[in-house]
């Protein structure tokens, strides 16, 4: 019962408000966190691709006869994971994670080149393994096969594929011109 004279809320009132504000905001922030997240995967998958038409563009340029393209670099960005390619030619490290280093490729013909990224979480591996990636010749997952030009990796094929953890391998072979 509330005295005549008092004016206002009384603490328990206010802890209970605070409490109830405290509870949205720890929801709030994991939804923001995740929403981080997946922004940062999507960057990923959005790089990959891009890298890949970058490298078919210079296999492109090789059978046309542009011989004049000279070193091709691709600067890194900041996030997790080790990229690789590797060519007949052998391999060659275009971009690694947080060095912050400039790698190069020489530009020589490919027949066929694999682009492998590792040391990524089960969720990124899942994104990359279900991206369409054109001119696919064969997608492995942690050393097996699951995905080809022909065939369509499945979410649920891929979550089978892909580890708990950041202990994960994806390579992307793909036919070059």
């Amino acid at each position: 019962m509330q005295n005549i004279m008092e004016k206002g809320r009384s603490m328990v009132e206010m802890l209970g408000v605070l409490a109830i504000i405290g509870v949205l905001s720890i929801g709030g922030l994991s939804v923001y966190n995740r929403m981080q997240y997946e922004q940062r995967a999507n960057q990923i998958v959005n790089d990959l691709t891009e890298t890949i038409t970058k490298l078919q563009k210079i296999g492109r340029q090789y059978d046309d006869g542009y011989n004049n393209v000279g070193l091709f670099a691709y600067k890194n960005k900041a996030y997790s994971g080790n990229w690789e390619f590797n060519s007949s030619s052998g391999s060659k490290t275009i971009f690694t994670s947080k060095t912050g280093a400039v790698y190069t490729f020489d530009g020589t013909a490919i027949d066929l080149f694999v682009l492998s990224v590792s040391n990524i979480d089960d969720n990124i591996c899942i994104k990359l393994a279900t991206t369409k990636v054109n001119h696919l010749q064969n997608l492995l997952v942690n050393g097996g096969r699951i995905g080809s030009y022909k065939e369509e990796v499945t979410l649920t094929k891929a979550a089978d594929a892909c580890n708990k953890g950041l202990n994960n391998k994806v390579n992307f072979s793909i036919k070059g011109f």
